[in-house]
């Protein structure tokens, strides 16, 4: 016990915490998923939802969904995870570098392959502004979102020592998280 809550190796508090947060995400994701696969009726809230916000739309509020979405699509994820790769090996940061390898391409891969387990179908609506053919549960932009800035902000974390530096870093990144999330409720994401 002594040894999983020590904070001098990469085995002691570090591994007790992630491996907590972990099993706290799969106990959180457990309902959603458990919703999609007996169709409850929160789910069907979606095309409700999907339908409301196509209707309320402006072409402003599409440009900047599309813009926020951009944040976690593919060419800027591509590049902002290779910029920072660079980083980490410029300073020596080997251990990080190798959990950026291992997390954004690993996740994706995850990511891809659990829609196909799930085969849960977009909400249908009369002209998208994105068409999509991909299946659309678990979102990817948001999952590469949450994944790439949520390695940025412990990486960022590790160099800011005020508490005030802390929560703004922390806050950035889950508006960053929560507004790509919110993309593919009205405009789509754009791959």
């Amino acid at each position: 016990m002594q040894a999983r809550l020590t904070t001098g190796t990469a085995f002691g508090l570090h591994l007790t915490i992630w491996t907590l947060l972990v099993l706290m995400g799969v106990w959180l994701f457990a309902p959603i998923v458990e919703a999609v696969l007996t169709t409850e009726p929160i789910v069907v809230v979606d095309q409700v939802d999907a339908h409301w916000l196509h209707t309320h739309t402006t072409s402003w509020l599409t440009s900047g969904m599309r813009a926020i979405s951009t944040l976690a699509a593919l060419p800027a994820g591509l590049t902002m995870t290779s910029l920072l790769a660079l980083i980490l090996a410029a300073r020596g940061c080997w251990y990080t570098l190798v959990k950026l390898v291992l997390v954004v391409p690993g996740s994706m891969l995850l990511n891809v392959l659990t829609k196909n387990v799930f085969d849960r179908p977009r909400p249908s609506v009369t002209d998208p502004p994105v068409r999509l053919s991909s299946y659309s549960f678990p979102s990817g932009h948001t999952a590469a979102a949450t994944l790439f800035y949520g390695l940025l902000t412990v990486v960022a974390l590790r160099h800011v020592r005020s508490w005030r530096g802390r929560l703004v870093i922390v806050a950035v990144s889950a508006v960053i998280v929560g507004l790509v999330g919110g993309t593919a409720s009205t405009s789509g994401p754009i791959i």
